[in-house]
């Protein structure tokens, strides 16, 4: 049962997820999720493969750790206090198909990326972009398109609604413009 769908559909308007003066109903906590987890199907991460959320307490990194896991993944926590070496022992060591990096993150992800050879893609959670990036998500720049060619369809069956599995147009965007 999905019970974050359940939630909303009670209670689409109530607020969800609260940070600072931004506020997610319900109804948007499920609809971002839902496309940012179509998106993770649609770049082929396998069913249980490890994601690491590389982000701040925020609405977004509870965004990626739900997300992640309606996508069949296993989201896990890094801690930002981390020094680069320990960054890339971490990655190396997670079995880490993907990050979720935020903004705040990206010196450090740039400083280590080269070295973390296992990660097969880097997630951007914010508005900065980087030629590495297979999808990007920025929920306060507003609707962010999918970038076309990168990523490929995924066979793999799901129950998110929102959408055809491997098809997404704004992974967390808020519609289009």
């Amino acid at each position: 049962m999905d019970v974050l769908a359940a939630h909303a559909a009670r209670h689409p308007e109530k607020p969800a997820l609260l940070e600072g003066e931004r506020a997610w109903s319900w109804a948007e906590l499920v609809a971002r999720r839902n496309r940012l987890a179509h998106g993770l199907i649609g770049l082929g991460l396998p069913p249980g493969g490890h994601v690491i959320v590389y982000a701040e307490n925020s609405i977004e990194h509870y965004l990626a750790g739900a997300a992640a896991r309606a996508a069949g993944l296993i989201p896990a926590p890094m801690n930002h206090r981390l020094v680069a070496e320990e960054v890339v022992y971490i990655l190396d060591h997670s079995d880490a198909v993907a990050v979720l990096v935020s903004d705040r993150f990206l010196p450090m992800v740039e400083s280590v990326r080269a070295r973390a050879g296992k990660v097969r893609r880097w997630i951007l959670l914010g508005s900065e972009r980087g030629p590495y990036t297979w999808m990007t998500c920025s929920p306060r720049a507003g609707p962010i398109r999918w970038r076309p060619g990168r990523a490929t369809a995924s066979a793999r069956p799901s129950s998110i609604p929102g959408g055809p599995p491997g098809s997404p147009r704004e992974p967390c965007g808020a519609g289009s413009t």
